[in-house]
């Protein structure tokens, strides 16, 4: 039976909040348990602040049909970083120690083949858009050529390898965008 504050019992289960759409939330040990119109589903925890991580705003994380998890973060220990987890161990795919990059500020975009790109700043000055495929981080746009700049909107990568990063240059497409075929 529904309250009419928006809550309900479910049968059984402490008291859980109804969305407008029909779903409803409850806490369920060390996750949350979600139900829906369409069944329920729990969310699982990638990554938190308790150990090697400090921060993950201002960027969102991304998801790709396997669940596998790309996300950027700050490190405790100094830089940023992006990295992949699905629930279990999490993968560095890369840092800002000792490398090209200086700093990673966008959120990380993962395809269906866990490819993934990202913007950040260059140790050397300037931008760039990396991809990383197969453990090798490389560059596929920067700033030392037509762009003057790089985002600020995070880069989109569909699952054929296209990337698209918003430039800041206007020098390709009528949107400011440009797209870059890795494949």
């Amino acid at each position: 039976m529904a309250h009419p504050t928006g809550r309900s019992r479910l049968a059984g289960h402490k008291r859980a909040d109804i969305g407008g759409s029909g779903s409803a939330s409850r806490p369920h040990g060390g996750s949350m348990k979600h139900f829906s119109r369409t069944g329920a589903f729990t969310l699982t925890l990638i990554a938190d602040t308790s150990d090697r991580f400090s921060d993950f705003s201002p960027y969102v994380a991304s998801i790709n049909n396997a669940g596998m998890v790309a996300f950027q973060a700050a490190l405790r220990s100094g830089g940023t970083g992006v990295f992949t987890g699905s629930g279990g161990a999490i993968t560095m795919v890369a840092d800002t120690a000792g490398g090209l990059v200086s700093n990673f500020y966008s959120h990380p975009a993962i395809n269906c083949n866990g490819a993934l790109s990202v913007y950040a700043d260059l140790n050397s000055g300037g931008q760039g858009v990396f991809l990383s495929r197969d453990g090798q981080l490389s560059t596929l746009a920067d700033t030392s050529g037509p762009f003057k700049g790089i985002g600020p909107l995070g880069p989109t990568m569909n699952d054929e390898g296209t990337v698209r990063q918003q430039s800041g240059s206007g020098l390709r497409t009528r949107d400011r965008s440009s797209c870059v075929r890795t494949r």
